[in-house]
């Protein structure tokens, strides 16, 4: 008696194999591309530490000064707009502080949206 046994996997195995790989390739781009958004935020954020007399500045002219960055480093309109909104600023005598609390959102497949939320704070001490 002969039994055939199959050694390896199917065709249809094969193509459920690398549907599975192409969504996780997706979902790990789709992730990278969140995280260089939410670093592009921060590194405007960090930026103000090296504006001169940035303490002496105004909370508009700060705003300004962010919103100006953020255009330089190629970040959407609405989005640019609304992290500047997210914006907190508080200044004392030698002393201001910098938070940003926002969320980046990125669309997935069919619908689906991945968003990560990120808090960054600086603060900045006059010399």
């Amino acid at each position: 008696m002969v039994v055939n046994r199959q050694r390896g996997m199917t065709f249809f195995g094969w193509i459920v194999f690398l549907l599975n790989l192409v969504f996780l390739a997706w979902f790990a781009i789709t992730a990278v591309l969140m995280h260089l958004e939410a670093m592009k935020v921060i590194s405007v954020i960090d930026y103000l530490k090296k504006v001169e007399r940035v303490t002496q500045k105004t909370k508009r002219e700060i705003k300004s000064i962010v919103d100006k960055r953020m255009l330089v480093d190629y970040l959407d309109d609405a989005k640019r707009e609304e992290y500047v909104k997210q914006m907190q600023i508080k200044t004392s005598d030698s002393k201001l502080n910098v938070s940003i609390d926002f969320e980046v959102r990125k669309d997935f497949l069919f619908g689906i949206v991945l968003a990560k939320r990120y808090k960054h704070d600086v603060e900045i001490i006059a010399h």
